[in-house]
């Protein structure tokens, strides 16, 4: 996300000139080709120069350098909503996916829906609604998506981004599939707004798929999380405990890890979905365990809520680059607030069974399929539930 920093700190350019070239987006009331609903990049496209470079670059201000609502007065809410009347202005803001932005994101279209809804700006209304209908499928949020986008076409039935959107998860679209488009105008215009900045490697446009994957799976644990309520014995809340103690764990079980790179997935069952998080580290020669506090946090919470609510799940650990220069695989079981650890038979017979039709696979090579290191959990005290 290095190159997001850069780009809040440089100087403004001078907005784009206008172009001659009719905006794709016109809203002009005239008959779509149906097919354009089947394919929601075409839909998309977009002349990035004609974007509002101005609104841009206040909307990620905010989203970077503020904390919403309280340092974004009424007068910036009223800037970003009238730029936002721009469409290719609007589809820059639709590509604020990353995990790090997607929750202020998420924040600031549902104040700024306050702020104009409070003052009767209802004309500035469809591009929020939209706005925060996108945010909200992408983090897993399907009852608001789906009002917030029905109240974006109350408002202005002709808005082919809102058509678009809404019919994606009528037809149950990834989200993924939508968001390359976005994320696409997004490099674009900063490519045009600054010549020197070129995309990081790997291209995020191709780690995008799994963020969104990442943060939805965050965003549904949080949710389920706060929503276990206090203990009937002590009064403590629940999920805040049990993410304490599951960051604990998380901690032992990468310092019981071999050295090298470890990779690490949790997995539990809500319902008739699954959450999946996974988390990279590293563990030095001398100990020291490195790795993303964003992932960590994310992958702290699906584990959190596996524990607590007593979902069915596991979590396997993978190590690279081990001293001997062999991987090992080992892993655990859910078992209510404990990790059972698995057998090598079971890791093993995990990997090297082909689940669509039970035939062994060859195992691979170097690997070691192995019995997870000691843990020393402490289970839940009596009669409380975390």
């Amino acid at each position: 996300m290095e190159r997001r920093r850069r780009h809040a700190s440089r100087s403004h350019h001078p907005a784009p000139a206008p172009q001659a070239a009719q905006d794709p987006h016109q809203e002009d009331g005239r008959q779509e080709d149906p097919r354009h609903h089947l394919n929601p990049e075409h839909s998309m496209r977009t002349t990035i120069g004609q974007a509002n470079k101005a609104t841009v670059d206040l909307i990620h201000d905010v989203i970077y350098n503020r904390q919403i609502p309280d340092d974004v007065d009424d007068s910036t809410i009223f800037k970003i909503a009238n730029g936002l009347l721009n469409l290719p202005t609007r589809d820059i803001a639709l590509a604020y996916i990353y995990p790090l932005e997607i929750g202020k994101a998420r924040l600031l279209w549902e104040h700024a829906l306050t702020v104009c809804t409070r003052e009767g700006l209802t004309h500035l209304t469809p591009a929020l609604h939209t706005l925060r209908g996108w945010t909200s499928w992408i983090t897993g949020d399907m009852k608001q998506a789906d009002r917030s986008l029905h109240d974006a076409l109350v408002a202005q039935p002709t808005y082919s981004m809102a058509q678009l959107l809404h019919k994606a998860i009528v037809r149950s679209l990834p989200p993924v599939r939508v968001s390359r488009a976005f994320l696409r105008n997004r490099d674009e215009f900063e490519r045009d707004a600054d010549p020197g900045t070129a995309p990081e490697s790997p291209d995020e446009t191709e780690l995008a798929p799994g963020l969104i994957a990442q943060q939805a799976a965050s965003y549904r644990a949080t949710e389920l999380l706060m929503g276990l309520g206090s203990c009937t014995c002590c009064t403590d809340d629940i999920g805040r405990a049990a993410f304490n103690d599951s960051a604990e764990l998380l901690l032992r079980i990468l310092e019981a890890g071999p050295t090298g790179e470890q990779h690490l997935v949790c997995s539990i069952g809500v319902g008739d979905d699954s959450l999946v998080y996974t988390l990279h580290a590293t563990r030095k020669p001398d100990g020291a365990v490195q790795l993303d506090s964003d992932e960590a946090f994310g992958f702290t919470t699906v584990l959190a809520l596996g524990r607590a609510a007593a979902l069915p799940g596991g979590l396997v650990s993978r190590t690279d680059s081990t001293p001997d220069g062999r991987d090992r695989i080992y892993g655990w079981r859910l078992a209510g607030y404990r990790l059972d650890p698995l057998t090598a038979g079971e890791i093993f017979d995990a990997y090297c069974t082909d689940t669509k039709t039970g035939d062994l696979i060859s195992p691979e090579p170097n690997v070691d399929y192995c019995v997870p290191p000691p843990l020393d959990e402490d289970g839940p005290a009596p009669d409380h539930s975390h």
